[in-house]
């Protein structure tokens, strides 16, 4: 390995990823751990002693090879600060995590919003050099996204750019957890396809979905994919919905590619392919979606990417350049 390391931390709400690479971005190591493991230990501990566990793993001994850690985590974050506020996967009202990081490890540490850092990790790992304009929308639990525009993460005025899962869609009686009803996550999230999947087998219609003990979006999936026309028409109304939130992101920001990533991702081709015949409708309409609704915009994520983990490295990587610094970012090997 060369003498100088990066290293990236994606701080989820079950575990903490931390991957180290050197500036060639080659010799990875990673390692997780629980973000809670039970014994009282407090989050920014595990954090800390995971990293520490890293450096050792790759026979680093000498801290000052460090050159930075760059930090994706949820919550309200001040890039410039370092800070965290609403810090609930540290358990914490507010955290200065930059400072905190620094001082242990004795070099920059740089934080950013966890969408924030897979966007910008997804520009430098996953799509073509010439792309400074995209999206990583994350369908999970939840429904986020990163924007990074003109090669830079958008904060917007009080870095809640990419809230794209609190965005209205339509009348609904669902309410979502931000308390309001209508918005996206309600129509798209895990928990909502799972939510249809339960109606449609309490209604009594004939689907092979009753068969399964615990319906989620993975089983509307698997029986789609089989031919059950009930989970069809589940995944159609998904895809429907996403293909115009998708559109209204390329319109609003002339996006170059939106990457989908998050659990919901994991559907490959069973939710890329409808949402592209929605966009072929689209385009049958208008010349303008023509134009902007290509299908080499959109993608799923690679299932083995470490996205927030990579991420976080790219955070890393970003502000060493920003703070001129000379360096030839490289693709990981």
């Amino acid at each position: 390995m060369s003498n100088q390391y990066f290293i990236g931390v994606d701080i989820g709400g079950t575990n903490v990823d931390a991957l180290l690479v050197d500036e060639a971005l080659a010799n990875e190591i990673f390692m997780t751990a629980p973000i809670r493991p039970g014994d009282g230990t407090r989050p920014i501990e595990v954090i800390i002693s995971l990293i520490e566990q890293l450096l050792a793993k790759g026979g680093i001994n000498d801290w000052s090879s460090i050159k930075a850690i760059g930090v994706g985590v949820p919550g309200l974050v001040d890039a410039e600060t370092g800070v965290v506020e609403l810090a609930v996967n540290l358990d914490e009202k507010s955290m200065n995590l930059g400072d905190i990081l620094q001082t242990h490890f004795g070099c920059p540490a740089f934080i950013e919003n966890d969408a924030n850092a897979v966007a910008l990790g997804a520009m430098q790992f996953l799509v073509d050099a010439s792309i400074k304009n995209l999206a990583f929308f994350t369908i999970g639990t939840g429904v986020g996204s990163g924007l990074v525009l003109n090669g830079k993460i958008f904060h917007g005025s009080k870095n809640m750019a990419g809230e794209v899962g609190h965005m209205f869609i339509k009348e609904s009686d669902v309410r979502c957890q931000c308390g309001a009803n209508g918005c996206l996550e309600t129509f798209v999230a895990g928990p909502a396809i799972g939510r249809m999947a339960r109606e449609a087998t309490q209604n009594g219609t004939a689907t092979s979905l009753s068969k399964h003990t615990h319906l989620d979006a993975a089983a509307v999936f698997t029986e789609a994919d089989a031919g059950d026309a009930v989970a069809i028409d589940i995944v159609k109304e998904v895809s429907l919905v996403l293909a115009r939130s998708l559109q209204g992101m390329i319109m609003s920001f002339d996006l170059e590619k939106i990457i989908i990533g998050g659990g919901i991702s994991r559907a490959g081709d069973s939710l890329l392919n409808p949402i592209l015949a929605e966009w072929k409708k689209m385009r049958a309409d208008s010349v303008m979606a023509e134009s902007m609704l290509q299908p080499d915009k959109l993608m799923m994520c690679p299932p083995d990417f470490r996205a927030g983990a990579w991420g976080a490295v790219a955070v890393a990587l970003a502000q060493s350049v920003q703070q001129n610094e000379p360096m030839v970012l490289a693709q990981p090997s």
